[in-house]
This record gives structure tokens, C-alpha cells and sequence, in this order.
């Protein structure tokens, strides 16, 4: 593995968006399974949760929430603003009855 240091506030805000998409499988999905993966990419690496539970509404093409979902707190839109606000790219994915995909994909330090 590459010898990557991220800086201590990317590393909090990675670690604080994880634990909030795991935090959100755990409570909310009704899941069986729930796959973490760490991809190295490179110019970066992506960290993937993916979970086979009861999935919900997205609205667009952009990975927003329909209004009125009942995933729709403030839980999606930090995760969103802390990845995005150290450079990274947030992505999810999910459909009723599908199950849900969160992605976070973070630029190498060296990259930015």
C-alpha cells in the first residue's frame, strides 16, 4: 500500500463519513450484509459501503434524496460536504427493495 499520510482533518472527516454511512446501514437499512471495500486507484482510492437491505427513493441522476424520504436527514448532505470538502467525490446509489451503495473517492495528497 502506498505510503499515503492524509492530512490529521481529511483523516477526521473520512473517518467521521464513514462511520456515519456504516452508522446509517446499521440503524436504517434492515440489512443482512453489509461489504466495505478499499479500492487503491491511481490517483487516489475509494472507500465503497454497500449493503443488501431495504434501500430508498433517489431523485435525479446526482444522488440526491426524494423529499419527504425517510433517509432524507442531515446524515447524506455532511457525509457529502466532509468528502467534498477535502477533495473528494461522494456518490450513492440505491433503490427500494435494492439495497444501498455509498462511495467516497478521495485523491491521493499528492494529487491534489
Amino acid at each position: 500500500m502506498p505510503a499515503w499520510p492524509l492530512a490529521a482533518g481529511a483523516r477526521h472527516n473520512v473517518f467521521l463519513a464513514f462511520k456515519e454511512a456504516l452508522n446509517n446501514a446499521l440503524r436504517h437499512a434492515s440489512a443482512n450484509e453489509v461489504r466495505i471495500s478499499l479500492t487503491l486507484l491511481p490517483q487516489g482510492f475509494q472507500i465503497e459501503l454497500a449493503d443488501d437491505g431495504r434501500g430508498f427513493k433517489m431523485n435525479g441522476h446526482h444522488g440526491t434524496l426524494k423529499a419527504g424520504s425517510p433517509a432524507a436527514g442531515n446524515g447524506l448532505s455532511n457525509m457529502r460536504q466532509r468528502i467534498e470538502g477535502i477533495g473528494g467525490q461522494f456518490s450513492i446509489e440505491s433503490q427500494p427493495s435494492q439495497g444501498t451503495t455509498v462511495r467516497f473517492t478521495l485523491p491521493a495528497p499528492h494529487a491534489h
